[in-house]
């Protein structure tokens, strides 16, 4: 009688635990866990090359299409792959990614600037990422082109503390991957504030978007009979460009009322009252759309509210100012900044129109004012 094949199961137990048995079994999961390593490997390989490949035939397509020469190619082929982006055309069409990935570039490669600097600015140019397109966003100062008028501000004053500053209007001297470069009027209370205040502010304006800041560190360069100045590439500030208009520096006589914010805003009417309003003379120091800053013998507290009367071009003007904050200088006058409320009467349009034409006289005329505020 044949056996069951069951009722032999000595097949099925597993084999002694001996040391070789658990090399075996050791090896086996390595084996298995190498085999898992190298297929992530491979796969992620695989990907990168695809997508590698697929990004140099946009490339090549978008610069074939566009004319550019292989250094121009080979330049922007290097900047997708180091660029942090999904697709090759988010650097292509972003100007604060190209910005971020061409200075990546230079911060690895420190003679980038040196052997592809003509061909960055090309691609800058093809890519119409530069200042010139008026639909794009002013986010780095490398967006410049030279020639451009622009306005720097110089001197303690620039940071909100009063004092001496200059108030330039000057074009962009020459402008590389690595630096901008100024050709300041030559006076020695430029050369001076610069020494004593390096930090400044640059100030870019457009009929679109008004104006653009950033904050640059202007360092004097010195030569036999000659002076330039050079600036390092710098990112605009978030907190620099809410600032929708950037006050232009004036010397404008004014009239004014006053009245302290208690007398406004107090319910109670009377004789008591009255005591707390003022009169007097002052200058306007700087002008924009929001405000103001006017320099005045006396004193008006903040929280106040001021009637100015002026001329502008001749013709006066009368708008309502509410004091924010009081400085006093070394001549025992006083700043006062302010702001002025929103409205599109007459007197607000030909305000606009003024600081309009204003500003772009000083651009075409590269002019130059001083003004001392402050302490």
């Amino acid at each position: 009688m044949e056996k069951h094949p069951l009722s032999d199961l000595s097949f099925f137990r597993f084999p002694a635990l001996t040391s070789e048995v658990v090399w075996n079994i050791v090896l086996l999961f390595a084996l298995l866990g190498l085999t898992v390593v190298v297929t992530v490997i491979l796969h992620r390989r695989l990907g990168s090359w695809t997508r590698v490949r697929a990004r140099r035939q946009a490339v090549h397509r978008f610069s074939s299409e566009r004319g550019m020469p292989d250094a121009m190619r080979g330049v922007l082929e290097q900047l997708i792959e180091l660029a942090d982006v999904a697709t090759e055309f988010e650097l292509m069409g972003n100007a604060r990614v190209y910005e971020e990935t061409v200075a990546r570039l230079l911060a690895r490669r420190p003679d980038a600037a040196e052997f592809h600097g003509e061909q960055l600015q090309k691609i800058r140019r093809a890519l119409h990422l530069n200042v010139m397109n008026p639909e794009l966003e002013l986010v780095s100062t490398r967006q410049l082109l030279q020639d451009l008028p622009v306005r720097i501000l110089i001197g303690s004053g620039v940071g909100g503390r009063g004092g001496e500053r200059l108030d330039l209007y000057c074009s962009v001297f020459k402008i590389t991957e690595e630096v901008l470069i100024f050709d300041l009027e030559r006076r020695t209370e430029v050369l001076r504030l610069v020494r004593a205040n390096p930090e400044a502010l640059l100030v870019f304006w457009r009929p679109e978007d008004g104006e653009t800041v950033f904050r640059i560190f202007l360092e004097p360069i010195e030569g036999e009979g000659l002076t330039l100045f050079r600036a390092a590439h710098v990112f605009r500030e978030d907190t620099l460009a809410q600032r929708a208009a950037f006050r232009l520096t004036t010397d404008i006589p004014l009239r004014y009322g006053y009245l302290e914010a208690r007398a406004v805003l107090s319910r109670r009417g009377g004789k008591k009252d009255a005591g707390k309003s003022r009169t007097g003379e002052g200058r306007l120091v700087d002008l924009g759309y929001g405000g103001a800053s006017l320099e005045l013998p006396q004193l008006l507290p903040p929280g106040g509210f001021a009637q100015l009367n002026f001329e502008l071009n001749g013709r006066p003007m009368e708008v309502m100012f509410e004091v924010l904050a009081v400085m006093e200088n070394e001549e025992g006058n006083f700043l006062i900044r302010g702001r002025f409320p929103a409205h599109t009467d007459e007197g607000d349009r030909r305000l606009r129109k003024y600081l309009l034409r204003e500003q772009t006289k000083r651009l075409r005329e590269n002019e130059m004012l001083t003004i001392r505020t402050g302490s």
